[in-house]
């Protein structure tokens, strides 16, 4: 169970986007944070085709000021925002009785405007979660949403201590080709292929969490709104702290990690009476969890005509019923992610059995380049992952697993192509030593 996740740590697309950064600019975590801090609030130019999300995206924010007129067209509202700092001083949006928006820039209609690179790419339709924009700035002493950011890269293994990429970062950076050159040419809040690498990476490290909170979330009634979502929460930790205590394979350090879990709600709860599901901390958890589900799939914000992008209000989606079915008939959690987790994320059926070199071959090499080891040995998990990643868009997508025993095989098949050595943990390989001019 991940640690200390907060309403900062919503939006997936925000550890793409610093991971990027990352990769380019790693070594010292404040290097890193400014240079995201840049990215995310350098001006870029909406297209026209996307004005229309741009608009509805300014007004549920308040990022401009807000007029509202009355069936005659007569002003009879002050100006929404006029009382505080906002964003685009230059921009308003007029809202009229039967509800259209229309946005002008001093002034005048606006055609195209220039945005935040940030807003820009969340104001589009396709975001499946339209909460979770985070700051670059605070007071004195207060740590910026970007630096809860920078928290939930390292804690996922995504960047190390010194905000360097992993090769977990490095494949999920480079990975999916959004980013190329110098530039981004897709929306980095969208997830393609890369929801496997993120997802498995994310889902690994919260398993016994994720394995008990999607089947309760399976089981709830919908739509499931805020209070009731942290209340879930809360009744989760509670059952799997109790779990815990009974479980042989967990240390006592473990044991002691989780229980320090449901501690942390406890004490955020005093002040609640002891309403654990009513505390902000269960909350700030819960959410953190319930968007991650939002961008991997297997929660929805839309349910028929409702649609409720910019509200924390979750309705289910096929695949979080297929998930729950798989997470029940698998007894051991790390088999189910080397089975299951492909496919539960992409909603298809994968393959098992060990991929071949000539499928390898080409996928496998840019994976390597991709991670850009100093050396010829590489985490075999990774390579594993990657493989899973990049031929989840193809015809026949495989399981982890199944990337993985093809990997394992390699020594045997081609001998003197690949060598496996074992690390510090495990009964299996951990590393694989590639001669890439074989390959």
């Amino acid at each position: 169970m991940i640690p200390g996740l907060d309403e900062f740590m919503l939006r997936l697309g925000h550890l793409k986007v610093l991971v990027n950064v990352a990769v380019e600019a790693g070594g010292s975590r404040y290097r890193v944070e400014r240079t995201t801090a840049e990215l995310l609030t350098s001006k870029v130019t909406v297209p026209s085709e996307e004005m229309k999300a741009l608009t509805e995206y300014l007004y549920k924010k308040k990022l401009c000021l807000i007029r509202s007129t009355d069936p005659q067209g007569h002003d009879n509202s002050l100006q929404e925002g006029a009382e505080r700092e906002i964003r685009y001083p230059d921009l308003a949006i007029e809202r009229h009785s039967d509800g259209t928006l229309r946005l002008t820039n001093r002034n005048q209609l606006a055609q195209t405007v220039d945005v935040w690179w940030q807003d820009r790419w969340l104001a589009s339709p396709n975001v499946p979660s339209k909460v979770g924009a985070v700051t670059v700035s605070a007071k004195s002493g207060s740590k910026t949403g970007l630096s809860h950011i920078v928290d939930w890269a390292e804690a996922t293994g995504f960047i190390s201590s010194t905000a360097q990429a992993t090769p977990e970062g490095q494949l999920l950076a480079k990975l999916d080709g959004k980013y190329q050159g110098s530039s981004w040419i897709g929306n980095p809040y969208i997830l393609g292929m890369d929801r496997i690498l993120i997802g498995s990476v994310v889902l690994s490290l919260d398993l016994d969490l994720f394995s008990r909170l999607i089947t309760a979330l399976h089981a709830t009634t919908w739509p499931l709104k805020k209070r009731d979502a942290a209340s879930l929460f809360a009744d989760t930790v509670e059952r799997l702290v109790d779990e815990a205590e009974s479980a042989n394979h967990l240390t006592v350090r473990q044991r002691f990690h989780l229980t320090e879990q449901l501690r942390e709600l406890e004490r955020a709860a005093r002040g609640k009476h002891g309403d654990v599901g009513g505390a902000s901390t269960t909350w700030h958890r819960a959410a953190s969890r319930l968007e991650t589900y939002v961008d991997l799939g297997f929660l929805t914000k839309a349910s028929g005509d409702h649609c409720y992008k910019f509200e924390y209000t979750y309705f289910p989606t096929a695949l979080l019923s297929s998930t729950s079915e798989s997470l029940r008939s698998e007894s051991d959690p790390l088999d189910w992610l080397e089975t299951h987790v492909v496919s539960c994320l992409l909603g298809r059926e994968t393959r098992q059995e060990p991929i071949g070199i000539e499928e390898m071959r080409e996928p496998l090499l840019r994976v390597l380049e991709t991670m850009r080891s100093p050396t010829t040995s590489y985490p075999i998990g990774t390579v594993a992952l990657g493989l899973a990643s990049l031929l989840a868009d193809s015809g026949d997508p495989i399981s982890i697993r199944a990337a993985r025993r093809g990997l394992e095989e390699l020594p045997r098949s081609h001998p003197g192509l690949a060598h496996l050595s074992r690390g510090t943990s495990g009964q299996r390989a951990e590393y694989i030593s590639l001669d890439l001019g074989k390959i």
